[in-house]
């Protein structure tokens, strides 16, 4: 009985988790490419011309981000990583434990295994070895700057691998040793062991928890305070306030727990006060990290009651939104490093609840959209802005009319028909909130500006998605036709679409073919169907086109 009182509702199976979607499936997507932005590790590999290594450049490489998550406990096991070796690297790690073992050339030898861990390959086998475990044993028990500062670049390195490598470094007990640095007189040792750290908690939850209660935001909060236009001419104190927004970043990642809002409170006033700074005092790198520290803590999933306390935090709290629209508002369109974190940012904010999409809204976040939205912008930050406009139309029917108002429905139909798969797929996602979270008065409007044909364009995709997003539109408009029912359902047999909907019944997922037979059954299944009504529709210009009322849609002051 529930759920056939259901159906006679135009937002049939309107929910928090269909309609305001998070980052799952594209969050899995991004994270396979090799982007510049929400990188969580770093390798420190510059060779110069005699094979050694320059530890004061500012240049890194980056890597992979890595998305699964390191074991709580120790690694059980890894893969045999002697067997494709090649002679001369076993020969090398076995001649580094001798040395080691007998404390004779410590400094050559470091700078041999630090070699050695710099290429991915060579990593297991170190472990392995036992020469992790004999590196770390020495230089704890050492006093000599050269042989610590190389001991922190190995971390690095091997920090810089899997998540089972990095878990390794923390079972050995390197995070205190390393904390412990940064207290060092020597910058060099300080920038390196931040390195490692940052690494360290860019890798899991757990680790990043465990190294935010291990003192380094103090020194982080202390560094950055003390940062100016006159110290950044510094080039040792320059590398380390390079490291820190990414630190930052990193302890602000995963949501699987997400950080406790006792963190959030003490990270969040440190990325805002390196956003606010004095032009030129932060690099574009340096910004862009704490943007996605931002956008990190929005990204979580709410608790029992449906509330996210750290969506609460930055929104109410902080009062952050604002602050990033201004940014959008004054980035060029066309730079994809600071936009990304900050339109996903905003989009996190509008995948919550209602009051955090209408404080969003309040703030003028769809107003600074279009520009994101033309063919010469990064199809990743269209993808986002995208994003972001559909889950403001999962939320109420003001902000839908609110939509309608700006002109954003059309550019959408546009790109859902021009654009790329990946922006077309989020396109498809918009029209469905639309068409199912808009109020009945919306009806006429949608099907005016061709939503029918674009509801066509949607069947006719092979992606299984679009086309479910499809029909919901489709249906979600059959419902909330009203006395308009009769002339939308002539225009939909008009545009073909009964022949896309018998062959849609035949199609091998069962949502698809359910939802194409209850279009079918419900509205056109025959002439005599009572929801088709009795009269001819109402025809204007000549008989060759249906005429409806011009919608009103009332201007809504935010």
């Amino acid at each position: 009985m529930a759920e056939s009182r259901m159906r006679q509702f135009k937002n049939k199976g309107k929910d928090d988790v269909s309609l305001r979607r998070r980052r799952q499936e594209q969050t899995i997507e991004l994270r396979k490419t090799k982007r510049l932005e929400a990188l969580s590790k770093r390798r420190h590999v510059d060779f110069v011309e005699d094979g050694t290594t320059n530890g004061d450049d500012d240049s890194f490489e980056f890597e992979q981000q890595k998305q699964e998550q390191a074991p709580a406990g120790p690694v059980a096991s890894m893969p045999d990583a002697h067997m494709d070796l090649p002679q001369e690297k076993k020969e090398c790690i076995n001649e580094c434990l001798l040395c080691l073992g007998a404390t004779v050339d410590i400094p050559q030898t470091m700078i041999r295994i630090r070699r050695l861990v710099s290429t991915s390959d060579t990593i297991n086998a170190v472990i392995q070895s036992g020469l992790l475990r004999e590196v770390v044993s020495v230089a704890v028990q050492s006093d000599q700057r050269p042989v610590l500062e190389e001991f922190c670049w190995i971390l690095t390195n091997i920090t810089s691998g899997t998540s089972e490598q990095t878990e390794e470094v923390v079972q050995l007990g390197c995070v205190p040793v390393l904390v412990g640095f940064l207290q060092h007189e020597s910058p060099t040792l300080q920038h390196q062991s931040l390195w490692a750290l940052g690494n360290i908690a860019g890798n899991s939850a757990v680790h990043r928890d465990l190294v935010a209660e291990s003192g380094i935001i103090d020194y982080l909060v202390a560094r950055l305070r003390c940062c100016s236009p006159e110290t950044r001419k510094n080039a040792s104190e320059r590398r380390i306030v390079f490291l820190a927004p990414w630190v930052l970043s990193n302890l602000c990642r995963f949501n699987n727990p997400s950080p406790s809002v006792e963190l959030a409170r003490v990270l969040v006033p440190i990325l805002v006060l390196i956003l606010r700074n004095p032009v030129g005092l932060f690099s574009q790198m340096e910004l862009r990290d704490c943007c996605w520290g931002l956008s990190y803590l929005t990204d979580g999933y709410p608790d029992d009651d449906g509330c996210d306390p750290l969506k609460e935090l930055v929104c109410m709290e902080f009062n952050l939104v604002r602050m990033m629209i201004e940014i959008v508002q004054n980035t060029c369109p066309k730079s994809v490093s600071i936009l990304v974190p900050c339109v996903r940012f905003l989009g996190n904010l509008c995948s919550g609840t209602d009051a955090q999409t209408m404080v969003a809204a309040e703030a003028g976040v769809l107003s600074v959209l279009p520009p994101l939205l033309g063919h010469d912008v990064d199809r990743l930050i269209t993808k986002e802005a995208v994003w972001l406009i559909s889950n403001c139309l999962s939320s109420s029917h003001s902000l839908v009319k609110v939509v309608a108002e700006t002109g954003l429905l059309a550019t959408i139909f546009n790109l859902l028909m021009s654009s790329t798969f990946v922006v077309q797929k989020e396109c498809s996602w918009a029209i469905r909130n639309f068409a199912m979270v808009g109020s009945p008065d919306m009806v006429p409007f949608f099907v005016q500006v061709s939503g029918i044909a674009v509801i066509k364009c949607m069947l006719g995709y092979e992606d299984t998605q679009v086309v479910l997003n499809g029909l919901e539109a489709l249906m979600a408009t059959l419902r909330g036709a009203g006395d308009h029912l009769e002339r939308i359902s002539l225009i939909v047999e008009e545009e073909g679409i009964l022949d896309l909907l018998e062959k849609l019944q035949c199609s091998n997922n069962s949502s698809v073919a359910d939802e194409a037979f209850t279009i079918t059954d419900e509205y056109f299944a025959s002439e005599e169907n009572p929801r088709l009504g009795e009269l001819m529709p109402v025809a204007g210009n000549g008989g060759n086109a249906f005429s409806f009322a011009a919608p009103q849609m009332p201007t809504l002051t935010l």
